[in-house]
């Protein structure tokens, strides 16, 4: 073989190599440039949890309102008392002797009087604490505001933990599959949630190639653990950025 056979076969086989170097790079870059990172937005709404506090702040609201008429009813009597009190004063310093008796009494009767207003004024004010307590633990759960401790994808055992409450929680989707089979941790208790859908690529307006969702539809949506849910879609391809999934338990 002479110089240039030699030199022609390896420079052939070099440009090979190079463009099979060059195809297998393009490919990894493409793949690196794909965003699989999807999800839906979904809302839970503990039911359960909202009847129960619903009972506790209807109870304190009663509560209150008798204590506030009580409260009322001591600032008015002591009030008439204050006002029956100058009157009589009124009259021993124009000379009546006779209402000196009746002073005294007053002037007991008033004590007493505020003592009852502020003994129930303290239990109103402590009772009305709790209730704004109760109350904003109500306002959270009917704004669908819980905590979420992690969220399995029962496909490939993958486990996300969130250590934070919320309202709107980002579940994600499974892009390998058409179908998310999870397993989400509420509290002490565990339930399932199955999502079906339809993927496609995407090129969003920076050039980035993401991996979409869309089609849902609560027929595929699936729990033998929530009570009910809800699917809201703001067009008609529901694609996941523009869908929402409002869950009750």
């Amino acid at each position: 073989m002479n110089k240039r056979q030699f030199f022609k076969q390896h420079l052939f086989a070099g440009v090979i190599l190079s463009l099979i170097c060059v195809s297998l790079w393009a490919c990894d870059e493409e793949d690196d440039s794909v965003v699989y990172d999807t999800g839906i937005d979904v809302v839970f709404y503990n039911m359960d949890s909202l009847s129960k506090v619903i009972v506790v702040t209807d109870s304190l609201s009663d509560s209150l309102k008798v204590l506030d008429d009580t409260v009322t009813y001591f600032a008015d009597s002591a009030s008439a008392v204050e006002d029956s009190l100058v009157v009589v004063r009124l009259l021993i310093q124009q000379g009546d002797t006779t209402l000196d008796s009746l002073l005294i009494e007053l002037v007991d009767e008033l004590v007493s009087i505020n003592q009852d207003y502020r003994y129930f004024f303290g239990i109103d004010s402590v009772l009305y604490i709790d209730y704004q307590e109760w109350l904003a633990v109500e306002t959270k759960i009917e704004n669908g505001n819980v905590q979420v401790l992690s969220i399995t994808n029962n496909l490939n055992n993958q486990v996300v933990y969130y250590d934070d409450s919320a309202t709107v929680w980002r579940i994600p989707l499974d892009m390998n599959s058409d179908l998310s089979d999870l397993t989400i941790e509420i509290g002490d208790k565990y339930y399932d949630l199955k999502i079906g859908y339809q993927r496609s690529i995407v090129t969003n307006e920076y050039g980035d190639v993401l991996v979409s969702s869309y089609g849902f539809d609560e027929q595929n949506i699936e729990s033998t653990s929530f009570d009910s849910l809800q699917l809201n879609c703001k067009t008609s391809d529901c694609v996941d950025i523009e869908s929402s999934i409002y869950i009750y338990f």
